[in-house]
C-alpha cells in the first residue's frame, strides 16, 4: 500500500492503521458508554436484593439473591431464581423472603399478592 498525502505529510501504512484504530476505539468505548448508561436507566432500578431470616444471633437478615421488580399488567412482578425462593435443596419456605419496599423491608408473605407463578 502506498503512502498517502495527509496535509504536508505522507502518512505510512502502520500511522493510517493506528489512526483507524483509533477510531474503532473511540466508536467502542461511545458504544459501551451507551450500554452503561441504558443499563442504569433500565435494569439497575429494578435490582432488588431478597433476604431471609438468618439462624445466627448476631445476624437478623442474610441476603440470599437477586430479582428484578417489574410491572406486568399493572401488578408488580418479582422474577427471580428458583432456588433463591425455595433455597437449593427446595425446603425453604418462599413466603419468608424478603425485599425492600418503599424502603422497608417487607416478607413477601407481607404483601398484598399471595400468588407464585413458575415457568419450567
Amino acid at each position: 500500500m502506498a503512502p498517502i498525502l495527509y496535509g504536508a505529510r505522507w502518512l505510512s501504512v502502520g500511522y493510517r492503521l493506528a489512526l483507524a484504530a483509533s477510531g474503532r476505539k473511540k466508536q467502542m468505548l461511545e458504544h459501551f458508554k451507551r450500554v452503561k448508561a441504558n443499563a442504569l436507566a433500565l435494569v439497575t432500578p429494578h435490582l432488588v436484593a431478597i433476604y431471609q431470616e438468618a439462624t445466627l444471633p448476631r445476624v437478623k437478615t442474610e441476603q440470599v439473591g437477586a430479582g428484578f421488580l417489574i410491572k406486568h399488567k399493572h401488578r408488580p412482578v418479582l422474577i427471580t431464581a428458583k432456588h433463591t425462593l425455595y433455597g437449593h435443596d427446595g425446603n425453604e419456605d418462599p413466603w419468608a423472603k424478603a425485599i425492600f419496599v418503599t424502603g422497608f423491608l417487607k416478607m413477601l408473605g407481607h404483601l398484598k399478592s399471595r400468588e407464585l407463578a413458575q415457568a419450567e
